[in-house]
């Protein structure tokens, strides 16, 4: 009698780890996928769409600090650091046409020049 009732308890036992672990792995395939975060934000919605100096001014007008994210230093080091680099990097006056200068040259140009750790 004893091992009937040990063995009861055995088939028991393995029923509920089964359907402990048959709940477990239907939830885990069930749970939804969750959506990206980094397409909420207009700069990187809007992409394809936009040029360089337009990302820019997005840059500095979203409102979650993503330009801190993006360029990893305040606004005010990177005018600090525009400032500093500007003369190294801008094109110089020849006698048929002015120089100019555009903040997507530099925002372009700042991943290969200036690599700060």
């Amino acid at each position: 009698m004893n091992n009937v009732q040990e063995a009861a308890a055995v088939a028991m036992c393995s029923l509920a780890y089964y359907n402990y672990v048959r709940v477990l792995y239907t939830t885990k395939i069930k749970k939804k996928w969750r959506k990206r975060r980094w397409w909420m934000i207009a700069m990187h919605r809007n992409r394809t769409r936009h040029s360089m100096e337009q990302q820019f001014v997005e840059l500095i007008q979203e409102p979650s600090g993503e330009f801190e994210n993006f360029h990893r230093m305040s606004l005010t080091d990177f005018n600090y650091l525009l400032s500093k680099v500007l003369p190294l990097i801008s094109k110089q006056d020849t006698h048929l046409r002015e120089a100019f200068f555009s903040v997507s040259f530099f925002f372009s140009s700042r991943i290969g020049i200036l690599k700060i750790p």
